[in-house]
């Protein structure tokens, strides 16, 4: 019950599933003596307890994986729990064929290959989670019947035995499954509005490769659900802005570049020439002081070349409004 690769184990020879820990990662009543002890504590008591009864052979160091989150750094410990779930399969085959047909393509093509993959390797979907903030999951548990009111509205009383006693779910949907509704959910669905007449179906999907299933497939998937659309014909997937090193920018690795700053030290147009140039669809782009002062460097010569340009030509051409440019200073920082 804590490990994914045991879970599944235990799944197909039908084992029980014994869960031996609390939310607050503290031992629950399943562990005996080690009750109430925190995870790391806990770890370090059965290790003097095998020593002790002389049933440990030895320790050695050993480098594992082990997921983190990636805010706070904190060890995860996997858990069995209650989630809610969709079926997946039978809305991915529908957004499979989409594609296969053509009436969606995606650019460049060679990710064409990634959703497939994605798509027809697909598992159900757990669309519950333990956050608070989001879209509520919109199921009420009877208190005196124990049986379910699933309602857009909020029930007055349990559906089944009438009783008022009834209480929401505490968890909400998970942010892609609502990301997923943003073509038409935006647009006044289910309501048949003039707005969801005219920008439904929409015609280019512009986002990074790295929410092509997170996002992409699953707005596909939901759009033709709930229209019998696809959502858009194009998904335009563009690259990554990393580091100088390649590493993926984030505030918790340090590693980010702060636009006003960089504005600031080598002027607007060299950080747009440094975001365009070399910049190809799903390709990544390196960003660093050395592209920003390169990028600073082409600018000046090109402003510089441009202002002998016009100093040089004779007035009379420049009557035209069209060449009348006013040269004062160039568009870089010093």
């Amino acid at each position: 019950a804590h490990d994914p690769a045991d879970f599944e184990v235990a799944e197909r020879h039908n084992l029980p599933l014994l869960d031996v820990m609390n939310p607050d990662a503290t031992m629950n009543e399943n562990t005996g003596p080690y009750q109430g002890l925190e995870r790391f504590a806990c770890r370090d008591k059965v290790v003097a307890d095998l020593s002790d009864r002389g049933l440990l052979e030895k320790i050695e160091p050993y480098l594992h994986s082990v997921g983190h989150c990636n805010r706070c750094q904190t060890m995860i410990e996997p858990r069995v729990s209650l989630q809610w779930f969709i079926r997946t399969q039978p809305l991915a085959e529908a957004a499979i064929k989409a594609v296969r047909e053509d009436r969606i393509t995606i650019i460049p093509d060679r990710f064409t290959k990634v959703y497939f993959d994605w798509m027809e390797d697909i598992k159900d979907w757990c669309i519950s989670r333990q956050l608070w903030w989001g879209h509520r999951i919109p199921v009420w548990y009877c208190q005196a019947c124990g049986e379910l009111t699933v309602s857009i509205d909020e029930p007055a009383a349990c559906i089944h035995c009438g009783s008022k006693q009834v209480v929401q779910d505490p968890d909400v949907l998970d942010t892609w499954f609502s990301s997923a509704l943003w073509t038409h959910s935006t647009l006044a669905w289910p309501d048949d509005t003039d707005d969801l007449g005219y920008f439904y179906p929409s015609s280019v999907m512009e986002t990074g490769y790295d929410i092509l299933f997170f996002w992409v497939a699953r707005m596909i998937m939901m759009g033709l659900e709930d229209t019998g659309k696809t959502p858009f014909h194009t998904v335009y997937l563009h690259g990554l802005i990393r580091d100088e090193s390649g590493e993926k920018m984030s505030k918790l690795r340090g590693n980010v570049i702060n636009p006003l700053e960089a504005i600031a030290k080598y002027g607007v147009d060299a950080l747009r020439f440094a975001l365009t140039t070399g910049g190809s669809p799903g390709n990544d782009i390196n960003l660093g002081k050395a592209k920003l002062e390169s990028s600073r460097s082409y600018g000046s010569k090109i402003w510089n070349a441009s202002r002998f340009i016009l100093q040089s030509v004779d007035a009379e051409a420049l009557k035209c409004q069209a060449w009348q440019i006013e040269v004062e200073q160039p568009p870089f920082a010093s």
